[in-house]
């Protein structure tokens, strides 16, 4: 027993010295410091073959051992700072040790989501089991840590492990071990036994915890010692697994390589056994398979640069690039040491160096200033002819004669086409002789072909965006010209629209005047700081002007040198080298004419832009035409306002004051006769004359001060002169319409009307002393008819009037010989008055409310 009892005590010994256990924190740093290097080998074995592949198992299992590494590093380096007395952590949060549990649960948790991915190929399941077990270590690694600190605070000998949250961490690592092997052992195989075996040690250890926990730790001693052994043992054993699994997949590739390998030799005896029986046959077919694989090589290399070609200038619009990209990738496709790309120019048909690459073309064909073809020999030759031309100078022939070369000996040149038409040349040039074979040559043309596509395309583009631009300009400048009717903002935005669109320096607005004959000069645009100079064109001294009037269209002038039209004016004052010339037609004559003038050189006008210069002058014509109608109709309503006033002046406020002047004669008459009192009776009526002329003066300024209202029917403006006049008045006045549909007139009339009205009903309230007043307003076939009448004392119309009765009257009558009507007096003494205005009226004179508007 004695024996037996001593080789328990030296096994305990031993696993104390690397299993460590209870008793002072330093008997744990062998334990830490060997499982973190067995974690950290698995670790890098694990990232090596990650590095390489991305395999979803060594993801998982990289980050299983980084966990396990990064616990067993935590707990080493939490020791080794206690016993260096180094404060690692802050002693109050008491963190360590529910957090080391925390790491073992998760590093377990993930290397077995790991192996079961790998062995079941089983991403869900996997993910699942992963997912669920990093929550559960969360959670309790927040319960159990709370609930430790407490106790650590308030008993700071407790160790964790004796705790029931250390028990419980192993209990439930243990569970999930449990699971992955339940889980592990739908697959047979040597891999998931001892996978299996390796996740028992975690259950073992749970259940001794357990067990210890139960016994109340009186086994610490031996259980303790037993667990952290099972788990050192684990990580080899884990890792055993881990390389040997490697090894054996290494092993089966290698078998299945070398049964390929077999496969392969006995596949090549078999052919080489044909071959040789038919090796005679086939001597002919081999040396024609060899010239056709050479043709088919070099029609390969053909269409890798031409398809390269082609992508590198399809991926762009943009002109230059198309451009440079290319000649960049032919002069190293056809082994070329130089190039140059020309393009003819769409106005002067020259042909324009766009750009080169390589040693600069001039120095063998001459040297040539300014921005033209560098070599315009060979070049011209392909655009002219549109086929390659080529210049082989290595035998001494050939080549422009004079022409220093210089080191090249092969030039060639290509012209860049689109629909059978020539847009400019791609030159090359070699220190080889013959340097470009017949079929490199093919390649050549073919390439320049799809360079002229490209351009072609990028000339559209650059069209469509110039176009777009023009389009949005010619939208803004429409919007302004048709909303405005002023000639000097439509002179202005015409010109200077224009003028920026056509890229000119200046131009000059001309209004022609019809009855004159002559055009005078409104408005400038980039000459004059001070405005438009006082200047006429006629079209007896002007050529250019009679040339416009007679053909009504637009004339371009490139070079004003050269075109006798055109005077000293022009060319000396105005510094014109180019001009644009396009007349405003109105709708049956000319309203003026635009000039465009560009003072730097001779310019060739193009045709669209001609035809956007001539969408803006329409456009600018149709606002002229309507600002100029707009100004003849204000001034014709101002002419017939001028008349009515004068109208009213002469039928109202002229007739008062010739009224007056007779009853001031009179008075001076009576006075001198020394009749005081007829003189005091003509006063009274000359005051009432006044009063009327003052009541007449401000309907007529009030009428002039009135903003313009709608259109009211004569029923309303009858309706409230009736109400008017009762609220100034203690009779009974009413209003009554037998007209059922509304009634319109012409302001004159309507204003005719009411006032006759108006003078009636002030005259009923001012001498009849009635009691009730009416308006009627009827309607006979074409004659309408207003009656004013009333129950007052009336009067004997035939009997002589007083002066003043018989002014109002002869007002009365007056207004209505204006609308064409005429005025009935029907009156006895005693029996009331009936005044009756009545009038003919015309189609077209009275309308319906929907004519109105």
């Amino acid at each position: 027993m004695d024996r037996l009892q001593g080789f328990i005590d030296y096994v305990l010994l031993l696993l104390g010295q690397f299993a460590g256990g209870p008793g002072p924190k330093e008997n744990n740093l062998v334990r830490f410091g060997l499982a973190a290097i067995l974690w950290l080998l698995l670790f890098i074995v694990a990232w090596s073959r990650q590095r390489h592949r991305s395999l979803p198992r060594e993801r998982l299992l990289l980050w299983g051992f980084g966990l396990g590494l990064a616990r067993e590093g935590f707990m080493f380096s939490h020791v080794s700072a206690h016993l260096l007395n180094v404060t690692f952590l802050p002693p109050s949060s008491h963190l360590s040790e529910p957090l080391e549990h925390a790491l073992t649960m998760a590093a377990i948790v993930v290397v077995a989501a790991a192996f079961l991915r790998f062995i079941l190929d089983e991403p869900s399941t996997s993910r699942r089991f992963m997912t669920i077990g990093l929550a559960t270590t969360a959670v309790m690694f927040l319960v159990t840590w709370w609930s430790w600190r407490q106790l650590a605070m308030a008993n700071p000998d407790a160790h964790f492990n004796r705790t029931w949250g250390g028990t419980i961490f192993f209990a439930v690592t243990g569970v999930f071990a449990a699971v992955a092997i339940a889980r592990l052992r739908q697959e047979r195989g040597w891999l998931s036994r001892i996978v299996s075996l390796t996740l028992g040690f975690f259950v073992l250890i749970g259940i001794f915890r357990i067990m210890n926990f139960a016994w109340g730790h009186r086994y610490d001693d031996v259980l303790c010692r037993v667990c952290n052994g099972l788990h050192i043992l684990a990580i080899p054993i884990l890792g055993y697994v881990y390389i040997r699994e490697q090894s054996i997949e290494k092993e089966r590739a290698e078998q299945s390589l070398a049964a390929y390998r077999d496969h392969l030799e006995e596949l090549v005896k078999e052919r080489t056994t044909e071959l040789t029986r038919t090796n005679q046959r086939l001597q002919v077919e081999i040396r024609e398979r060899e010239q056709a694989q050479i043709d088919i090589d070099r029609r390969n290399a053909e269409l890798a640069a031409q398809n390269s070609i082609a992508a590198t200038v399809s991926g762009s619009l943009d002109l230059e690039t198309i451009l440079e990209t290319a000649l960049e990738t032919v002069i190293p496709a056809l082994e070329m040491d130089a190039g140059c790309v020309c393009l003819l120019d769409p106005e002067s048909g020259a042909l324009v160096l766009q750009t080169e690459r390589g040693a600069p073309l001039s120095s063998c064909l001459g040297q040539h200033t300014g921005e033209g073809c560098r070599c315009p020999g060979i070049s011209e030759q392909a655009v002219g002819s549109i086929k390659p031309v080529v210049i082989n100078i290595g035998d001494g022939q050939g080549g422009e004669p004079g022409a220093n070369y210089g080191l090249f000996r092969t030039l060639v040149s290509t012209p860049i086409v689109s629909r059978d038409q020539a847009l400019g040349a791609l030159s090359l040039a070699s220190r080889q002789p013959e340097a470009l074979s017949p079929p490199k040559l093919d390649l050549l043309a073919a390439i320049g072909q799809q360079i002229g596509v490209a351009v072609e395309n990028a000339r559209l583009y650059q069209q469509t965006g110039r176009w777009a631009e023009e389009l949005a300009l010619l939208h803004a400048s429409s919007t302004l010209l048709t909303g405005t009717l002023d000639p000097h903002t439509i002179y202005s935005q015409v010109s200077e629209q224009t003028a920026m669109l056509l890229g000119c320096h200046a131009a000059v607005v001309a209004r022609w005047n019809e009855e004159r004959q002559d055009a005078t000069v409104v408005f400038v645009h980039g000459l004059y700081e001070k405005g438009a100079p006082d200047l006429d064109l006629r079209p007896e001294e002007s050529p250019l002007l009679a040339d416009l009037l007679a053909r009504q269209s637009t004339i371009a002038i490139q070079d004003t040198e050269a075109d006798e039209r055109l005077d000293g004016y022009w060319r000396a004052t105005l510094h014109a080298r180019a001009l644009l010339c396009i007349p405003l037609l109105g709708k049956d004559r000319p309203l003026g004419f635009l000039f465009f003038l560009d003072q730097r050189a001779p310019r060739f006008w193009r045709s669209d832009e001609v035809a956007w210069a001539e969408s803006f002058a329409n456009h600018a014509a149709l606002a002229l035409e309507k600002a100029y109608l707009y100004s003849q109709v204000e001034r014709m309503a101002t002419l017939e306002e001028r008349q009515r006033i004068a109208a009213e002046m002469h039928d109202g406020l002229a007739q008062i004051l010739s009224y007056l002047a007779l009853k001031a004669d009179y008075a001076t008459d009576l006075l001198e006769d020394g009749q005081v009192q007829a003189v005091l009776d003509q006063y009274r009526d000359i005051q009432a004359a006044i009063e009327r002329a003052t009541r007449e003066v401000r309907l007529s300024i009030a009428s002039l001060r009135e903003s313009p209202q709608p259109r009211e029917p004569l029923q309303a403006c009858l309706e409230q002169a009736a109400i008017e006049a009762a609220e100034t008045s203690a009779q009974s006045i009413t209003f009554v319409s037998r007209v059922s549909s509304p009634l319109f007139m012409t302001p004159d009339q309507q204003e005719q009307v009411q006032r006759v009205v108006q003078e009636a009903l002030a005259n009923a309230v001012r001498h009849a002393r009635a009691r009730r007043i009416a308006v009627f307003l009827e309607q006979q076939g074409s004659r309408l008819m207003v009656t004013i009448s009333d129950d007052g004392r009336g009067f004997d119309p035939t009997a002589t009037p007083t002066p003043g009765d018989h002014f109002g009257l002869s007002i009365m009558r007056a207004r209505a010989a204006r609308i064409g009507g005429h005025l009935h007096i029907d009156s006895l003494p005693g029996q009331g008055t009936r005044v009756l205005l009545a009038w003919t009226v015309h189609p077209g004179q009275v309308s319906m409310p929907q004519d109105v508007s």
